[in-house]
């Protein structure tokens, strides 16, 4: 019997943890910080405020994703360092990202020619993990438009 309700409450518990995912929202996104580390990487600081009503803290483990340019790879994308999203609260939390342009031209063009890229012009396959309490969920995103990722996170740059 002692068994059976402690799988109960594990259950319960698991699935409140699930649950809260969704009260998180991601108001904004800003470009902070863009550093050329070399001629095909970059690493780029941004800024999301997020409002956190729950009790929970969240931890933000990873951020991987790969960026395409008219269906030809561009460039991938790696979280560098975790970022914590505090219980109860609202702010800006720091995602700290390398980009890893696939060619030099690659490099040149987003450079050199920044005004000129056109968003609706590049799709991405993301993938964030995220630690609430003890249970990790995985979120998946394939051929998402970039236009439409910034304008669902009002992304400024």
């Amino acid at each position: 019997m002692k068994r059976i309700i402690l799988s109960v409450l594990a259950a319960v518990l698991l699935f409140a943890g699930c649950a809260k995912y969704s009260e998180v929202d991601i108001n904004d996104i800003k470009i902070g910080k863009v550093k050329m580390l070399t001629a095909k990487e970059i690493d780029i600081q941004f800024k999301a405020n997020v409002d956190n009503p729950t009790g929970t803290a969240f931890e933000v483990l990873s951020i991987d994703g790969v960026m395409f340019r008219n269906g030809v790879k561009f460039a991938t994308m790696q979280m560098l360092d975790k970022a914590v999203v505090p219980a109860a609260s609202s702010g800006d939390v720091v995602l700290k990202c390398r980009l890893s342009l696939e060619d030099h031209l690659a490099a040149l063009a987003f450079g050199l020619n920044l005004a000129s890229l056109n968003s609706d012009d590049f799709t991405v396959d993301l993938t964030a993990t995220v630690k609430g309490g003890i249970m990790k969920k995985s979120f998946r995103y394939k051929d998402v438009p970039i236009s439409q990722l910034l304008k669902q996170f009002d992304v400024k740059l």
